[in-house]
């Protein structure tokens, strides 16, 4: 039987299960499209209403919500500050009886936003610290790359700091919390202020807080959408869509915010605010080049889409990665395949299975159903920990912490040792992650946990580095056994015979 507004009265509310319908992916997916696809078939079947959060596009007939609420030049937004905004627009959502929908391909924002304790509490973080080692903590392109692969640590860090300086800051770091120092990259200037910031703001060191922190618990009963694509297939879409990008003005866009820059008397950052987003310090040197004059400036900017294109793929192949290393170890995720988008067989292979998969969900309170076109990733058993939350004794009130299935789950990764929870455990997944190694047949080069040392081991530089190293010692070899030959004879007896050939 159906209440008034479409949903069946046994419990299926969306604010009694704290219901959310998450969709993700890398970009040039598809990932919009499924979320309207989506609102628009559920409200079509009359089972609800939904409303998406942090689409990339408006559409008539679906609500959208964090859509232009930060400026431009805002420097100080950050993941906390997206939560924040989201879980009170979420909340807005479920007191109208409503379906969130969640849209994005900044993953980081979302495993904040789907479990607790994957941050510090943002009393611990303010938004803008009255103090120089302020450091935006918006994620970037480069803040997900920094777990999935070997990565780049250029001294200065990408954001206007002198190598002194953040030599200093290190020096600095290593006094008041040489155990977080131990773990960080010299020249990882983001996470050296980040770590010097809560040092200063609570008087507490970065890495007891890291050690202290519970395991991530999960706020929400969510469906998860990833929309996956052939490599390939994707690279091609994305190049396609940059260069729509640039006749559609790219070009003036960034041109019109490093006025804004300029108006407001702000630094060009690229390590801060929208700056950090991919399509805007791409373009760096050509507005150098344009500003000297001359024929050089058409070269650069044929550079500048080049960069582009390739930073483009490479995040959404971190965007891919992210995917696996943090959400499918604690969700069950259901995966659908856009490769075929272009053959129209959108709405064959992606839209109508994530139709059923979601109708399924939403009124049975199971999407495990076997859907064609729908692989569905479980979580691996001695991680699992699934995103649902039994409803409690206090009907609406069960997204407080602690309740439900959160807690068994705790005891079920304890019993089976798992090494997300505090103690010796979590501790030792901290040290797995942070650990820094340095690779002397590589000049000494700093690596930041296993992840990056692996990779590294696996590169073709590492390589190439060893087989010049060991040349280098076989040479040596050779010369100083030349040269012990040589002294050998020199002051040999000329009257002994006994080392010639006989």
């Amino acid at each position: 039987m159906e209440g008034a507004d479409g949903c069946e009265e046994e419990g299926r509310s969306p604010v009694q299960k704290k219901q959310v319908v998450v969709v993700m992916g890398s970009t040039g997916v598809g990932k919009s499209q499924l979320a309207i696809d989506l609102a628009l078939a559920l409200q079509k079947q009359q089972r609800g209403v939904a409303e998406i959060i942090n689409a990339d596009s408006m559409q008539a007939g679906v609500v959208h919500h964090l859509l232009d609420v930060v400026e431009p030049t805002d420097i100080n937004f950050n993941v906390i500050e997206f939560c924040r905004l989201a879980l009170a627009t979420i909340d807005d959502i479920h007191s109208r009886g409503n379906l969130p929908i969640v849209v994005g391909g900044t993953h980081y924002y979302l495993e904040a936003l789907l479990w607790e304790n994957v941050l510090l509490h943002a009393a611990d973080a303010p938004l803008a610290p009255k103090h120089h080692h302020h450091q935006s903590q918006r994620p970037r392109p480069d803040e997900e790359a920094g777990e999935e692969g070997e990565g780049e640590h250029k001294a200065g860090g990408g954001g206007g700091t002198e190598p002194a300086e953040l030599a200093a800051l290190y020096r600095r770091l290593s006094e008041v919390d040489p155990l977080m120092a131990s773990w960080l990259h010299p020249h990882n200037e983001r996470k050296i202020k980040r770590a010097l910031e809560v040092y200063d703001t609570t008087g507490q060191p970065y890495s007891d807080k890291l050690r202290q922190q519970a395991s991530p618990t999960p706020r929400y009963d969510a469906l998860l959408f990833w929309i996956d694509c052939d490599r390939a297939v994707l690279n091609a879409r994305l190049d396609g869509r940059v260069d729509k990008m640039v006749r559609a003005g790219l070009l003036a866009e960034v041109a019109d915010l490093r006025r804004l820059l300029e108006r407001d008397g702000l630094p060009m950052d690229y390590t801060k605010g929208i700056l950090q987003a991919i399509g805007y310090k791409e373009f760096a040197p050509y507005f150098a080049a344009a500003e000297k004059g001359g024929a050089e400036a058409e070269g650069a900017l044929r550079a500048c889409v080049a960069a582009l294109k390739q930073r483009t793929r490479k995040y959404a192949k971190v965007q891919t990665s992210w995917v696996h290393r943090h959400f499918r170890p604690r969700a069950t995720i259901h995966r659908l395949d856009s490769t075929r988008f272009e053959q129209q067989r959108w709405d064959d292979e992606v839209r109508l299975p994530a139709v059923r998969v979601l109708t399924q969900w939403y009124t049975a309170g199971a999407g495990d159903s076997a859907v064609q076109y729908v692989e569905v990733l479980r979580p691996p058993s001695a991680e699992r920990a699934s995103l649902k939350r039994p409803t409690s004794d206090r009907g609406g009130d069960d997204g407080a912490e602690g309740g439900g299935d959160s807690g068994e789950a705790t005891k079920r990764n304890k019993a089976e040792g798992g090494k997300g929870e505090s103690g010796e455990g979590r501790e030792e997944a901290l040290g797995a992650r942070w650990r820094r190694f340095v690779c002397e047949e590589c000049e000494g080069k700093v690596l930041q946990g296993e992840v990056q040392w692996r990779a590294h081991l696996a590169s073709r530089g590492h390589y190439h580095h060893r087989r010049r190293r060991r040349q280098q010692a076989l040479l040596v070899g050779i010369t100083t056994a030349a040269s012990t030959a040589a002294t050998a004879t020199d002051g040999a007896d000329p009257t002994d015979t006994s080392h010639k050939a006989q």
